[in-house]
This record gives structure tokens, C-alpha cells and sequence, in this order.
């Protein structure tokens, strides 16, 4: 298949690009950087220059394709207003020459704070910015889009990571020790980023119409023993804080997410598309010194 994939420079992108083409797909990849395109033909893609902004491209190229992978989102952390709006104007332009096609759409979503379990079966709050997109995604799906939802876990873990384990532990040396809020007994869930690769192609390759997937490798971990992994991995006391504490130390929104419950099933996913997560396990890789 010919599929053009958007954010494939990024983290995932990264897994995502290499996966599609060494099971015999076409990569074309959009490209906002020199950097960006120098990347992607390095991993063996075809590269179109362009923004995540510039609908006309999108257009063009999701005509061309056989399936779309969207990956890109602007996180821009300092003003996020423009994220959504930006994020559900490149699926509309998409998804308004694939209606009726039977060319997948994937999209990327998130996992959810929740009490319990977040499910596969499960809807977002609209009003967030990946839950609108969701909303958009089943409305165009209702209308004929063979639209595909894949929500990755909070933590993507990998060699390079930089996100929220990186983060908490390079402000855990910082402060010279771990902690955790509460009980410490809030649940993540987390994958290996090439576990996710596999899952993006097997999203465009299998999945139905309307399929909502979780790429979650491990369901629930407390939150307590990843701070405990990391205050053994640097020799640092293990400490329990109030939560402003966590939100002052943590930089605002991942002291929010440090507290919060965000363990997710993956049970209907595996048995949807036959993925088998067999990488890492997030202290596996934290013990490979890969968030020193």
C-alpha cells in the first residue's frame, strides 16, 4: 500500500515509518524542516515539504494514497490553543477525499485520566483537544470514512525518550529524591515504542471501520513503583509529597498527570488485530540507563 504518513519524524514516527516500510509498504511523509526531511529519507521515505497546516497538501496526498497514518500534532506548550482547531482542520481536509473510499484513516488520540480501566469501548470528554478530534473522527466515520482511532499509552518508551519519565526523572536528580502522591498507587500504563510501530500497521492493515485501539503494552503499573524503579536506579530517598508540591516540582501539567490514574485495557485491541506487545517493559528500559 502507498501511505502517507504525517508526524513521521517525530517519536513514534520513528517506529512507525521503519515498520510500514519493512513490511512492504510505500512511505511518503509530510516534512515542515529541513531536518525533518533529511531524517525521513534517511529511514528510506518518500518526503512531501509541507505544514500540518497546509490543508491543500493533505488534500492532494491522501487522494493519492491507498491510507493515511496521522501522527502530527503542534504542541505548542506555550500557547495550545490552536492545537485542536489545527489538529481537526487536517482531519477534515483528509478525511473529505477518503469519505467513502474504504482508505483507512488512523488517527492519534491519548489515554485518558480515569477512576478505573479505560477501555477501548470508551469516549472522551469532547471538550479536550484530542477528545474533539476523536468526536470528529466518529462523525466522519458514521458518514463513510473508514476512520481508525489509536490512542498510544501516556509513556512511549524508548532510547531518546523525552517524555513524561524523562521529565519526572531528570527533576528527581534535580531535587536529589523521588517521590510520589498520595498512596502512590494511581496506575500508568506504558508501551515500547517499537511495540507501537507494529500496532499503527497493523491499525491500517486490519483494522474495521469505527475500531478505537489502545497501544498499551503494560495496563496498570503504580505510579509509586515507577518513582521507587527510579530512586533505585539513582540512589536517591523515596519520598511521599502533597500534590502542589508534585505540580510546583513537576513543571504544572505532568504534576497533575503524576498524580492521576490512567491505566488502560488492551484486551479487545489484541484480539481486533492480532498485536502481541514483546519489546521492553518500562523498567527494562529504565534499567538500560536510558532516562539517565
Amino acid at each position: 500500500m502507498k501511505i502517507f504518513v504525517t508526524g513521521g519524524s517525530g517519536g513514534i514516527g520513528s517506529a512507525v515509518v521503519p515498520n510500514l516500510l519493512a513490511h512492504g509498504h510505500e512511505v511518503v511523509a509530510l516534512a515542515r524542516s529541513t531536518a525533518s526531511e533529511a531524517k525521513l529519507a534517511d529511514l528510506g521515505a518518500q518526503v512531501v515539504r509541507g505544514e500540518l497546516g497546509d490543508l491543500s497538501t493533505l488534500r492532494e496526498q491522501a487522494q493519492l494514497a491507498d491510507a493515511v497514518v496521522h501522527l502530527a500534532f503542534v504542541h505548542n506548550w506555550a500557547d495550545m490553543s490552536q492545537s485542536g482547531p489545527i489538529d481537526r482542520a487536517a482531519i477534515q481536509a483528509m478525511a473529505d477525499v477518503m469519505l467513502n473510499t474504504d482508505k483507512p484513516l488512523v488517527i492519534t488520540a491519548g489515554i485518558e485520566p480515569r477512576d478505573t480501566f479505560y477501555t477501548e469501548n470508551d469516549v472522551p470528554d469532547t471538550q479536550s483537544m484530542r477528545g474533539a478530534s476523536e468526536a470528529l473522527m466518529r462523525d466522519l466515520t458514521a458518514r463513510g470514512l473508514h476512520g481508525v482511532i489509536v490512542r498510544p499509552a501516556p509513556t512511549v518508551h524508548f532510547q531518546g525518550d523525552l517524555g513524561f519519565v524523562k521529565t519526572i526523572a531528570d527533576v528527581f536528580r534535580e531535587n536529589g529524591e523521588a517521590f510520589y502522591v498520595g498512596d502512590g498507587a494511581n496506575r500508568w500504563s506504558a508501551v515500547q515504542l517499537q511495540d507501537i510501530g507494529d500496532l499503527y500497521r497493523l491499525a491500517v492493515e486490519k483494522a474495521p471501520a469505527g475500531a478505537q485501539l489502545h497501544g498499551v503494552g503494560e495496563t496498570e503499573i503504580p505510579f509509586k513503583d515507577i518513582a521507587a524503579k527510579l530512586a533505585e536506579c539513582y540512589e536517591l530517598p523515596l519520598v511521599n509529597v502533597a500534590s502542589d508540591v508534585a505540580v510546583e516540582r513537576l513543571h504544572g501539567f505532568i504534576g497533575h498527570v503524576a498524580a492521576a490514574n490512567m491505566a488502560a485495557t488492551n484486551d479487545q485491541t489484541k484480539a481486533l488485530v492480532g498485536w502481541e506487545p514483546t519489546h521492553n517493559t518500562l523498567f527494562e528500559d529504565i534499567d538500560a540507563g536510558y532516562y539517565d
